[in-house]
């Protein structure tokens, strides 16, 4: 679905309003999106904001620890809110609310407490319990900064410092945000946040001291996969169309897979015959 253009006269009186409410649009394009503060989410973090949006599909809230394991997505889907999220137990889904692409204000809120994670939407909320046997989120100092309505276009290059690669095929999100609030940085008190300047440090990547401070690898649960094909090559069926080849002795593909060509330094179209690398849903890369 295109984006919705608002008359003139019209936008700038919404955007008055907006900067007296202290929110923000999002127009839906291609290089729409917002850059905040790392979220220091510690063991009983919370993060909450409101949006509102005509749209029933967008990426609204995206972070991670630097493109090993853990990582949280808050998106539209179909009109429900969905948080999906990992802590290094495997990834958990949580979905609340309907018809939230009405045109109205609907505040969202994520709490954390040790292994379960909440997430409220106007006040109804749901629960989700991790596995495992520690629950930080990355280490803060590697962790990524806060993206809001879309992920910057330089991580096509870069997928390897997605903890979730997927989430750079996610619809952007077309609509108004505002009272984004959580602790940043060393801070542990929730604060109101204010957008920051898009990278320009290190190349509008992230810089090369970060990946010496991300959490240390953790031992995988194993998770059942669509399939799994032993040998040297194994024939896999993605939500892409066409079969791909994988050159590994032992693969296990799951729903989120996505598959690069080889040799690639950005994602394009591939071919029934491209060989490709395979980038699991946890950043994994074979």
């Amino acid at each position: 679905m295109r984006p919705t253009l608002l008359p003139a006269p019209l936008l700038l009186a919404v955007l008055f309003a907006c900067q007296v409410a202290r929110c923000f649009l999002l127009e839906g394009s291609a290089t729409s999106y917002a850059q905040f503060r790392k979220w220091n989410a510690g063991l009983n973090g919370t993060l909450e904001f409101e949006f509102k949006t005509e749209q029933g599909n967008g990426l609204l809230l995206y972070t991670d620890d630097g493109g090993t394991y853990d990582f949280f997505e808050v998106k539209l889907v179909e009109s429900a809110l969905r948080l999906r999220y990992n802590l290094g137990g495997g990834a958990q889904i949580v979905t609340v609310g309907h018809d939230l692409g009405d045109g109205h204000w609907h505040k969202v809120q994520i709490t954390r407490c040790n292994e379960n994670t909440t997430l409220t939407v106007d006040g109804v909320g749901a629960v989700s319990t991790s596995r495992g046997k520690e629950f930080e989120f990355g280490k803060l100092a590697g962790n990524s900064d806060v993206y809001v309505g879309g992920m910057p276009s330089w991580y096509n290059s870069k997928l390897t410092l997605l903890a979730l690669p997927s989430v750079i095929f996610e619809p952007r999100f077309n609509g108004f945000i505002r009272n984004l609030v959580y602790a940043d940085g060393e801070n542990t008190v929730p604060r109101r946040q204010e957008m920051k300047s898009r990278d320009v440090k290190c190349g509008g990547f992230p810089c090369v001291e970060s990946a010496n401070k991300r959490k240390s690898p953790r031992v995988m649960r194993r998770a059942e996969p669509s399939f799994t094909k032993k040998g040297n090559w194994v024939r896999a069926a993605t939500a892409m169309s066409g079969n791909f080849q994988l050159r590994s002795h032992s693969v296990s593909v799951y729903s989120d897979t996505l598959l690069v060509p080889l040799g690639s330094k950005s994602l394009k179209p591939l071919s029934p015959r491209d060989q490709v690398h395979l980038i699991t849903g946890n950043g994994v890369v074979f």
